[in-house]
């Protein structure tokens, strides 16, 4: 999981002075900073959820042409998952 976000530069000190550190990297494991406009922060969030919404369909699809062809769906994700597409996204998604 990845942080975006947004502040001036007095909340960007606020953050660094005031709150743990470690926290803020429970919450993710890394943070960007987007500048001061709160709703970039929100379409960089949304850009990423509809990439990962949108590496759905094609792996429905090649589990379904795996299958049609006697490749277990599971088999094709475990090596497709673990070569090609390697992103903690692809990850989850197919499970």
């Amino acid at each position: 999981m990845a942080g975006v976000a947004t502040g001036t530069g007095h909340e960007w000190r606020f953050l660094r002075q005031r709150c743990n550190r470690p926290l803020l990297h429970l919450i993710g494991e890394r943070i960007w900073r987007m500048g001061t406009q709160p709703e970039r922060a929100n379409v960089v969030k949304l850009a990423g959820n509809f990439m990962i919404g949108a590496a759905v369909e094609p792996m429905a699809e090649a589990s379904a042409m795996a299958w049609r062809n006697d490749v277990a769906p599971a088999d094709l994700l475990d090596v497709l998952t673990n070569r090609v597409f390697t992103a903690p996204a692809y990850r989850r998604t197919a499970r």
